[in-house]
């Protein structure tokens, strides 16, 4: 039973510029959300993971250089870390209170704007698609509005703005720390996009499976009465069948590709680096600034070289709320 949506095409790119262009617009629409919401959790994530590590070295070096070490001497960067915990967490429960409105709002909007856009086509277009399809299109470029902006807050905003605050630190031990950080970054990613615009085929193929199985099941509910007309029951799941090992099989394909060759090969770098990091900070930094420097940049590397992977999971989370929502705009 061959339909039009059976046999449907992946969003072009042109329909993924159009669904990321009404993100934007919500975006900007609701930017005395946007604005706290993504810099609050980033500035979060900088008190988390790299002023308190900071305040921590300190402590280690000040123990390192004296023997004389008392509660009184301890106490102000004890005060201090906690100081720093408790802000960084109030930081993210505003910046978490901002972002689910923002979802939330912009949701709304967009699911407005969705039936806006049927309720503006001609009859011709409903006679060429079915309504379960178009339910789920409508759905989908609203709700994914939530992981695109989610993907934007904490794995983008919330990982590059406290990595430059980070190597702000560290050129002040040591410039090459951050010379050796940043290449190694650069070096990892130009090695990585080949094998994402490889797996993106994979994931095409994939996603076009799943939506000849979605088709096969919408045709077949849709033709019911004719299926049991004519004792086609038997031919149909069948067809279902082989259509979902299909979508199986495409699905691990695109799946063990992330994991066998894209993390595989991210994983050796980060390794690298934070060793990289390490001998650096003892050979180049150790000497001025002793203990501390060596424990700031161990532990500024390790929160930095997560960005490695997150490359493909960004990828990934983008790639999956854009193509769901580029469906609506074809």
């Amino acid at each position: 039973m061959g339909t039009p949506e059976s046999h449907r095409v992946l969003p072009g790119k042109r329909s993924v510029l159009l669904a990321l262009r009404y993100y934007g617009r919500e975006l900007a629409r609701l930017r005395w959300l946007t604005a706290p919401a993504m810099l609050l959790s980033a500035l979060g994530n900088i008190g988390i993971n790299y002023i308190a590590p900071l305040i921590v070295a300190k402590l280690v070096g000040d123990i390192a250089g004296d023997t004389h070490v008392t509660l009184a001497s301890t106490l102000p960067y004890v005060l201090g870390f906690v100081g720093v915990l408790l802000l960084a967490e109030t930081l993210w429960r505003i910046a978490l209170h901002c972002l689910n409105r923002l979802d939330a709002l912009g949701i709304e909007h967009l699911y407005v704007i969705g039936m806006d856009e049927l309720f503006a086509k001609d009859a011709a277009f409903f006679h060429d698609n079915f309504a379960g399809s178009l339910t789920k299109r409508v759905l989908s470029f609203a709700s994914r509005f939530e992981q695109f902006v989610d993907t934007l807050t904490f794995q983008i905003v919330g990982s590059f703005v406290p990595l430059a605050f980070g190597a702000v630190v560290l050129w002040r031990y040591e410039p090459l720390l951050v010379v050796g950080l940043l290449a190694m970054i650069a070096v990892t990613a130009l090695c990585v996009v080949p094998l994402i615009r490889r797996r993106q085929a994979l994931v095409d193929e994939r996603e076009e499976a799943i939506a000849r199985v979605s088709g096969h099941v919408a045709d077949s509910l849709m033709n019911m009465d004719t299926v049991r007309a004519f004792a086609a029951e038997g031919r149909e799941a069948a067809e279902h069948r082989s259509r979902v090992a299909v979508s199986r099989a495409l699905t691990l394909r695109s799946w063990d590709y992330g994991n066998l060759r894209i993390d595989t090969l991210v994983a050796p770098m980060s390794v690298l680096t934070n060793a990289l990091g390490l001998l650096l900070a003892v050979t180049l930094g150790g000497g001025e600034h002793g203990v501390e420097a060596v424990v700031v940049a161990f532990t500024y590397y390790t929160n930095a070289t997560r960005i490695m992977f997150e490359f493909n999971q960004i990828y990934r989370r983008l790639e999956s709320s854009m193509t769901e929502a580029a469906q609506f705009t074809e």
